[in-house]
């Protein structure tokens, strides 16, 4: 597939900033950095959609279930989870969707309810789709208009197959302060022999900060981690990466 001018230009720029070549001189401040970074990120990902002719990969005419954001998410991962006092009652209705195809990144689907719910680019969704077990933690990377009125299709990428539910709070917070995460597990690379994805929390937005350390609560299990990178925002969450201590 041919890039753009403007796709070739934003990977130059995403490598030379990734090299430590200084910010544009709008950019100023940490957080603007790694916002601008993640912006760039996001529209490399965007223009490297292929169109729907080269689109076809895997077709499947499965049905999936699907609601969208963190709290249905994490719901969905687990249950409500018994740490939260405030936990919402019962679980996010789900919608349905048609599978158009996929990849092992993740799928092409078409909204099939009459009144589909509305979504973002960016959203996190929980997906669960028939014939996998479990349900799988994706986010909305684009839209295509369809000849019906009625629902879009949409592409979303997987973020993962095995999320868990999980609570967690600020090391100096006050007793009972746990907020909702979904713990996305250390994930092999395909293809990248031993090498893996370090482990990540999705959070609820602007409530933890980068090194800040917590208090991790899954499963029956308690932990302290340190949150090291920003990985990735979207409205309502964010998700970063983290390492265990202690």
């Amino acid at each position: 597939m041919s890039k753009t001018p403007q796709f070739s230009y934003t990977q130059e720029q995403l490598r030379a900033l990734d090299a430590g070549a200084p910010a544009p001189a709008f950019i100023h401040g940490t957080a603007a950095h790694q916002q601008y970074l993640m912006l760039l990120k996001r529209l490399l990902r965007q223009w490297a959609i292929p169109p729907a002719r080269q689109f076809n990969r895997l077709p499947s005419r499965a049905r999936v279930v699907m609601c969208a954001g963190l709290s249905g998410a994490w719901q969905y991962s687990r249950g409500t989870h018994a740490g939260v006092a405030a936990a919402p009652a019962g679980l996010p209705a789900m919608s349905k969707c048609q599978v158009i195809n996929h990849t092992p990144a993740g799928y092409a689907l078409r909204q099939a309810d009459t009144s589909p719910p509305a979504l973002r680019i960016g959203e996190l969704i929980a997906l669960r789709v028939e014939g996998r077990g479990g349900v799988q933690v994706a986010m909305v990377r684009w839209f295509r208009n369809t000849w019906k009125g009625s629902g879009l299709e949409f592409g979303c990428e997987i973020v993962s197959d095995a999320p868990e539910a999980g609570v967690a709070a600020a090391e100096d917070a006050p007793a009972g302060a746990l907020a909702p995460v979904v713990v996305v597990p250390e994930d092999p690379v395909p293809g990248a022999g031993h090498e893996s994805l370090p482990p990540q929390l999705i959070v609820p937005a602007d409530t933890f900060q980068l090194e800040q350390a917590l208090t991790l609560k899954r499963a029956g299990s308690e932990s302290f981690v340190v949150l090291t990178k920003l990985a990735e925002k979207g409205p309502g969450f964010e998700i970063y990466e983290y390492v265990p201590v202690g």
